[in-house]
């Protein structure tokens, strides 16, 4: 099982989780980062998604394999710069 961290919960994030969920793949989403708490607490509550609105501080807190990037380009903020990868990216 991949555990997956989620960037953006938008509607291409909210998507990506039901998909997932619906197909039983071996992903499973474990926490979430957005601006804002209160648009997304319901979804994080039905999928069991831990939020945080500190990019670095989920991922210093949760176990993941991946992270998921979600957001429109404009407001990554650096989460997609590969100089600001702390680990090496593996793809199996």
């Amino acid at each position: 099982m991949i555990c997956a961290v989620v960037v953006g919960l938008g509607s291409w994030g909210r998507n990506l989780i039901y998909a997932v969920r619906e197909h039983d793949a071996v992903i499973r989403f474990t926490g979430a980062n957005t601006r804002h708490a209160e648009p997304v607490t319901g979804v994080c509550r039905e999928h069991d998604l831990r939020w945080a609105d500190d990019f670095d501080a989920l991922l210093a807190t949760l176990t993941r394999d991946a992270v998921v990037l979600a957001t429109p380009r404009g407001v990554r903020g650096g989460a997609g710069d590969p100089r600001r990868r702390r680990e090496n990216v593996r793809v199996r």
